[in-house]
């Protein structure tokens, strides 16, 4: 086998240093040659390799001698046996022992203080508890005191109410006595004047004359007028036998609604006949729906078909005209008065009244959903 140099190639053409470290060694086809230059290669190769181990064992001396020092001297100064060290505990358990005597002289303290505290609590609980029991029973008597004297009071008022209700009732009832026979005295007086003016009256014969029937007045209703006859000029209770003498028309007697004294020996009487009186019958006619004249186009038209007040009011308007209204009467009085039926209602009148063209004309405005 061939012999192969450090790190050169056998080549016999020479390369430059930094390649013969670093080219690979291949087999020299000649044979191998020793020279000087193999030598000093050699040798330095050895004094780097040892030069780098000496810095890496000073490198680690380094370390671990401060290392063992450190360890050497924490042992010798922790070390139980060693006479400074067990100086030193002895000290921190003095002063362990020390502090606790202080602290547990401290707790004794406490506790004396305590129970100094408890004791003092104690009398004042005591002193409160009598103090509680000494106002209560205070608070009881007085109680029971004000319940004596409100009972007194209530029995007394109660005893001088039932004896002043007594006495006003007394009073009252002597009172009312009292009216009740004035109130006899006066009906008896009063019907022993009208006893007394009847036969009077009966002697006399009074009667109604000079009727006349007078305008109607308002919805099957007429006014007639009458004079009392054989009316003594001296009569003094002319306007009671006005009140009590009664007129028959159509068959029915009435009393007059009113009397007006004209002077002696004339009485006026009025009666409002309410029975019999057709043309006074007022009665509607012509009925339809109204529309409001609001709108125009086929909004007009539809109001006018449906008789709305207006679009989504839910009122229909109803019209009516009154016939037969009777010559110089009041319109207003005929129409507000004149009932009518219609859609399964009743109306003692018209809620609106109107003319227009010498006629009477009524409306109504009525609910309805369609509206």
């Amino acid at each position: 086998m061939p012999y192969k140099g450090p790190g050169k190639s056998s080549s016999p053409t020479e390369q430059p240093h930094d390649q013969e470290w670093s080219s690979t060694v291949v087999e020299s086809p000649t044979a191998y040659e020793p020279s000087e230059r193999d030598l000093l290669l050699s040798y330095n190769g050895r004094q780097k390799t040892s030069d780098s181990r000496l810095i890496v064992y000073y490198l680690v001396a380094f370390l671990i001698v401060p290392f063992v020092g450190f360890n050497l001297i924490m042992h010798f100064n922790n070390c139980p046996l060693y006479p400074s060290t067990m100086d030193s505990i002895r000290k921190g358990w003095e002063s362990e022992v020390s502090t606790h005597q202080i602290l547990q002289q401290q707790w004794i303290l406490e506790q004396r203080q305590h129970s100094i505290l408890e004791d003092e609590w104690k009398v004042k609980a005591q002193w409160h508890e009598k103090e509680v029991e000494r106002i209560k029973r205070q608070e009881e008597q007085r109680q029971a005191k004000v319940r004596e004297r409100w009972e007194k009071e209530t029995n007394d008022h109660r005893r001088a109410f039932e004896e002043s209700q007594r006495r006003e009732q007394e009073q009252m009832d002597t009172q009312r006595r009292k009216w009740q026979r004035e109130i006899d005295e006066h009906d008896r007086i009063a019907e022993e004047r009208r006893k007394h003016e009847e036969e009077e009256r009966q002697k006399l014969n009074m009667f109604w004359g000079d009727v006349k029937a007078q305008k109607c007045t308002t919805y099957a209703t007429r006014e007639y007028t009458a004079v009392l006859q054989n009316l003594p000029a001296t009569w003094e209770h002319r306007v009671e036998a006005c009140k009590v003498t009664t007129l028959e028309v159509h068959g029915v007697s009435y009393l007059p609604k009113s009397c007006e004294d004209k002077g002696p020996g004339v009485v006026l009487g009025r009666w409002e006949i309410n029975g019999n009186e057709p043309d006074c019958a007022t009665f509607w006619n012509w009925y339809k729906d109204k529309a409001s004249p609001s709108g125009v186009g086929n909004t007009a038209y539809l109001l006018s078909i449906q008789g709305c007040t207006s679009e989504r009011s839910g009122k229909r308007r109803i019209e009516h005209y009154l016939e037969i209204l009777p010559q110089g009467t009041d319109w207003r009085e005929f129409c507000a008065t004149t009932p009518v039926d219609f859609h399964g209602m009743h109306f003692t009148g018209a809620q609106h009244c109107f003319q227009e063209n010498l006629g009477t004309y009524g409306h109504w405005e009525i609910d309805d959903n369609t509206c």
